[in-house]
């Protein structure tokens, strides 16, 4: 899972696999869509409805 966001940059600091969602995001209400393997973060955020 990632651990935290990059509050400006809307970033995961850490994930782990492709299809694990980012916990903690720049607002209660977003979650990481996709991870970059090779650098580890998530791309984007994106809004849960």
């Amino acid at each position: 899972y990632c651990s935290t966001c990059v509050t400006l940059d809307q970033y995961c600091s850490t994930c782990v696999t492709l299809d694990q969602y980012c916990s903690t995001c720049v607002t209660l209400d977003q979650y990481c869509s996709t991870c970059v393997t090779l650098d580890q973060y998530c791309s984007t955020c994106v809004t849960l409805d």
